[in-house]
C-alpha cells in the first residue's frame, strides 16, 4: 500500500476541501473543524502545487484523485483508532487513524492537529498500526503482581485514592529513613484527598485515570466513600482496624509499592460503526514504568470499571486482537447484546489476588500455547491473527492446530477467561 503525505493544511482550508467532497457522516471529524474559509489565490496556488486540487476543462476546481480518496475517508469513516502516549515530562505521541472499513481492510488516514493546522498521512494498514504502537510500550514486564477488580466507579476511585495516599506515606517514610510500618488511613483522610485532588491531580495519581476510564464527573461523596470502603473490606483489599481506620491488605500494599514507579501511559481507543449503524467503543488505559506492573483501566457496562495488572505481551495481544478482529468482537464499552443481562444495581465484591494465590493465567497460557506458533520466531498466536504480535511476520496457514474455544458468560454470552470469578463485560458472577 503506497503511503502519501501532504503539507500541513490550515483547519478552515481543510474544512473547505472536505465540503467540496460531500457531506460528513457517522464518525467524521468534519463538524469539529468549524466554518470553512474562502480560498485566496495564494492558497489555491499552493493547494494545486501540492496536488491536492486540480482544475477541470471548464476551469472548475475539484479535489485531485489522491486527495479525494483521503477526503472520502475523513467524511465517512467506519472505524477510528486513537492512540495517546505520555511520559513523566509531557505527551510523547498522539495519533488518530480513520478507516473506511475495519482496520484489517486498511487504507487508514492519519489525522493529527498541530495548532491551527492538520497534518495528514495516508494510507495505513494493520501492520502500520502495530508498528506505530509497539515503540510506545515498556521495554520490559516489570515486577510481577497479580491484581484484578471489577468495581463501580466510586469504589474504583476510593481504591485509587487509597493507593495514592499509601504511596505518598511510603515515600515519606523512605525520606525520613524510618523503618517500614503498615499504612493506616482514616475515612476522613481518604474522602478529603478525593475531594481536593479530583480534577487537578497529576499523571502519577491513579485517581486521574479512574476519572477518565470510569466516566465519573465528580469525586465520590462521603456516603460513597463509606460504602466503597465497606466493599473493599469485603474483598479483603483493606482491613478495618479497631479504631475505625483502614490498613492495606498485603496485595494492596504490594501494588502500592510497585506502582510507585509508574511514569508512562498509553490510551487505546477504537470506535467503530457496525452494519446497523451503532457505535461500538473499546477503550483501555495502560500505565507502566521501568520497574512497575502494567495497570489497565477499562470502562465496562452498568457504570463499572475494570482494573487489572497485565504484562507487556498481554497489551500487545490485546491490540493485535483489536486490529485483527475488527468489529466482530464486542468490547466492554459497546452496546448490549441481543440477549440483555439484568441490570447490576450493586456489583459483586471485587476480586483481588495476591502473588501467593492461584491465578487463572496458567490456563490462559496453556490455551494460547495450543493456539498457533509463528513460523519465524515461534511465538504463540491466536486464531485469526494475520501477523505475529512479537516479530510482525505474517501468519502461515496450516502451521498450527486450532485453539479450544473460550468459555462464555451465561448472562451476556461474552467470552471469559478460564478461572475468572465474574464477567468483565456485564459483571455477572461465574460459577
Amino acid at each position: 500500500m503506497n503511503a502519501l503525505s501532504f503539507p500541513d493544511i490550515p483547519r478552515q482550508v481543510l474544512a473547505r476541501l472536505l465540503d467540496l467532497a460531500g457531506a460528513p457522516r457517522n464518525l467524521s471529524p468534519r463538524p469539529l473543524m468549524g466554518e470553512p474559509c474562502r480560498l485566496s489565490r495564494k492558497q489555491i496556488a499552493e493547494l494545486h502545487q501540492a496536488r491536492i486540487i486540480e482544475f477541470g476543462d471548464a476551469g472548475t476546481m475539484r479535489l485531485s484523485p489522491a486527495f479525494g480518496a483521503v477526503a472520502g475517508v475523513l467524511l465517512a469513516p467506519r472505524t477510528t483508532v486513537n492512540v495517546r502516549a505520555w511520559g513523566e515530562a509531557d505527551n510523547r505521541f498522539e495519533a488518530s487513524v480513520l478507516f473506511p472499513g475495519t482496520v484489517p481492510e486498511g487504507r487508514g488516514v492519519v489525522l493529527n492537529q498541530t495548532g491551527a493546522y492538520y497534518r495528514i498521512r495516508a494510507f495505513m494498514d494493520e501492520e502500520a498500526v502495530i508498528g506505530m504502537v509497539r515503540p510506545l510500550l515498556p521495554t520490559g514486564d516489570g515486577q510481577p503482581v497479580e491484581f484484578e477488580a471489577l468495581l463501580d466507579a466510586p469504589t474504583a476511585a476510593v481504591l485509587a485514592g487509597v493507593l495514592d495516599l499509601a504511596r505518598e506515606r511510603m515515600k515519606a517514610a523512605v525520606r525520613s529513613r524510618k523503618p517500614a510500618s503498615p499504612v493506616v488511613l482514616g475515612r476522613e483522610e481518604i474522602f478529603r484527598y478525593l475531594s481536593e485532588a479530583w480534577g487537578v491531580s497529576g499523571r502519577k495519581d491513579l485517581i486521574s485515570y479512574v476519572a477518565v476510564a470510569g466516566l465519573l464527573p465528580t469525586p465520590p461523596t462521603a456516603t460513597d466513600t463509606v460504602r466503597a470502603l465497606a466493599s473493599l473490606g469485603q474483598a479483603k483489599a483493606v482491613i478495618e482496624t479497631s479504631s475505625g481506620a483502614f490498613r492495606l491488605a498485603p496485595v494492596t500494599e504490594a501494588l502500592a509499592r510497585l506502582s510507585e514507579g509508574i511514569s508512562d501511559g498509553i490510551q487505546w481507543q477504537r470506535v467503530g460503526m457496525n452494519p446497523k449503524g451503532e457505535a461500538e467503543v473499546s477503550n483501555r488505559i495502560f500505565l507502566f514504568g521501568p520497574a512497575s506492573p502494567i495497570l489497565c483501566f477499562a470502562p465496562a457496562r452498568n457504570g463499572l470499571v475494570w482494573i487489572s495488572s497485565v504484562r507487556k505481551r498481554d497489551v500487545v495481544e490485546f491490540i493485535a486482537a483489536e486490529i485483527a478482529t475488527g468489529l466482530r468482537s464486542r468490547p466492554p464499552g459497546g452496546p448490549e447484546p441481543k440477549k440483555k443481562a439484568p441490570p447490576v444495581s450493586q456489583p459483586a465484591a471485587p476480586t483481588l489476588r495476591s502473588a501467593a494465590e492461584p491465578a487463572p493465567s496458567p490456563a490462559m497460557r496453556e490455551m494460547v500455547r495450543k493456539a498457533m506458533a509463528c513460523g519465524s520466531c515461534g511465538r504463540t498466536m491466536k486464531p485469526g491473527q494475520k501477523y505475529c504480535p512479537q516479530c510482525g511476520a505474517p501468519a502461515v496457514a496450516g502451521n498450527a492446530t486450532p485453539a479450544p474455544s473460550l468459555p462464555v458468560c451465561p448472562k451476556c454470552g461474552q467470552a471469559v477467561r478460564p478461572g475468572a470469578k465474574f464477567c468483565k463485560s456485564c459483571g455477572a458472577a461465574l460459577s
